[in-house]
């Protein structure tokens, strides 16, 4: 049986744990996209480049060669340096672990009186201290949490919808 003090934990974890999941939903998907224009931006610059080497180019245009050839580099040092695959990975993994994490916390909430919710509690909080730790490399963007947190709060009518 919990504390009302607990209840609250209970309550605010899952709300918490479910707007990081949204949130490092959009933010893998973000970073794939990034990826994959970046990929296509690389071969849209490559191969313009590759094409006025075969082509005449007026006097005076020689420096769109350079250009391309800048622009194809330009992305392609982006695309090695960014490392949007490895990071979408494990926004990935920390959504994952956010939803299960959230799932875990409405099991609690669905069910307060159980002689195992403090337990339960107690190794739920252990985990999104792991789960957070995870998350420290990554980039934060705080209009997407803020976005997310309005949205998961409207949904469990915390917040009224406008």
């Amino acid at each position: 049986m919990l504390s009302d003090a607990q209840k609250t934990r209970v309550w605010q974890g899952m709300i918490g744990a479910e707007i990081r999941a949204k949130y490092f939903a959009e933010l893998s998907g973000r970073l794939l996209r990034h990826q994959r224009w970046g990929t296509w931006f690389t071969l849209l610059f490559a191969s313009s480049n590759a094409l006025s080497l075969l082509t005449a180019i007026p006097q005076g245009w020689t420096w769109i060669r350079l250009a391309l050839a800048v622009c194809a580099t330009g992305t392609s040092i982006y695309l090695a340096l960014a490392g949007n695959i490895q990071k979408a990975f494990e926004c990935s993994n920390l959504h994952e672990g956010w939803s299960r994490l959230s799932q875990g916390y409405r099991t609690i909430w669905e069910d307060t009186q159980s002689q195992d919710a403090p337990a339960l509690l107690q190794e739920l909080d252990s985990r999104a201290i792991e789960i957070s730790k995870s998350s420290i490399s990554l980039p934060y963007d705080k209009k997407a949490m803020g976005k997310w947190q309005t949205h998961t709060e409207r949904e469990h009518g915390l917040v009224p919808v406008a």
